[in-house]
């Protein structure tokens, strides 16, 4: 079973659209793509991009690849995250920049421009040719280019390994491992999600948990919005159902104090949130009970 866990408001992110140059870059990569199986993700662009949360600007960088025309992935990370990137470059007046992601799976050399609060350019990825050897060496096996190239971009690291071990996991198989970073299982969401105390059963469990948008904000947030002891299984519905921090915050600025999660549930369920209750407020009824507004039916 999942841990309890004991007492985060978590906004949603808006974000902005990608610069006019990603989108140039991206057409670049369309115009001559990878067809070997060898040069599987061996490039791509990637970008700066920004949002606000809780009236404060963040960026964060993404790398982008194409396998053949048609199919795409990406990856995104925190711009702290970016050694050699700093934000005054971006905020400042446009230049040009060159930076290097190591990690142990291979780096990744990106060049391109930034300012005024954007950035895009392209990149390559040099793998490590040991990196192989030392998964060999803990019986996880030795990847393929193309598991390789997936493990890179999602630095799927050997301190994450050592992470999985000491959180009481078993030795993930090659197969599970690769499976792991495309869904996004990396070491920052381990880290946070065992900092809160929470250690999943399965590899299953974490992986829905990640798949569902159960992370550390929103459990963070749940705590300080009073639900600081729900199940693995209470996460996910209330994740599934829309019942985060900022609407039960929303509910609660609207008069709806001392809800149940399971009142909430039904309520956002019924589409009763508090951008509706206002449209109610605003036609003359402002003093309807959550029954009355069809929410808990």
């Amino acid at each position: 079973m999942l841990a309890r866990i004991a007492p985060g408001r978590c906004a949603r992110p808006r974000r902005f659209a990608a610069p006019p140059l990603a989108t140039l870059l991206a057409a670049l990569l369309l115009a001559h793509p990878a067809t070997a199986a060898e040069d599987f993700a061996s490039s791509g662009t990637w970008t700066i991009e920004s949002w606000t949360n809780r009236d404060r600007t963040q960026f964060s960088l993404s790398l982008r690849w194409s396998q053949g025309s048609e199919h795409w992935g990406s990856r995104s990370m925190p711009l702290e995250r970016v050694a050699g990137l700093k934000l005054e470059q971006i905020t400042a007046d446009p230049s040009v920049v060159h930076f290097e992601l190591h990690r142990d799976a291979g780096t990744v050399v990106c060049d391109g421009h930034v300012g005024r609060g954007q950035g895009a350019g392209l990149y390559t990825l040099e793998l490590d040719p040991t990196y192989g050897d030392e998964l060999a060496k803990r019986h996880i096996g030795r990847p393929t280019r193309e598991q390789q190239v997936r493990l890179a971009l999602a630095d799927v690291s050997f301190a994450f390994l050592d992470e999985l071990k000491d959180q009481h996991y078993p030795t993930p198989s090659l197969e599970l491992l690769v499976k792991l970073a495309d869904h996004g299982v990396d070491r920052h969401y381990l880290d946070g999600m065992g900092a809160l105390g929470i250690r999943f059963d399965s590899f299953d469990e974490l992986l829905r948990a990640r798949d569902h948008g159960v992370d550390p904000d929103f459990v963070k947030g749940m705590r300080e919005a009073g639900f600081d002891r729900l199940t693995f299984e209470e996460l996910l519905a209330s994740r599934d159902h829309g019942v985060d921090p900022r609407y039960i915050q929303g509910m609660r600025d609207a008069g709806f104090t001392g809800l149940t999660l399971e009142e909430l549930r039904k309520s956002r369920d019924h589409g009763v949130d508090p951008r509706f209750m206002r449209g109610m407020a605003e036609a003359g009824y402002e003093h309807l009970s959550l029954d009355d507004r069809g929410g808990l039916d």
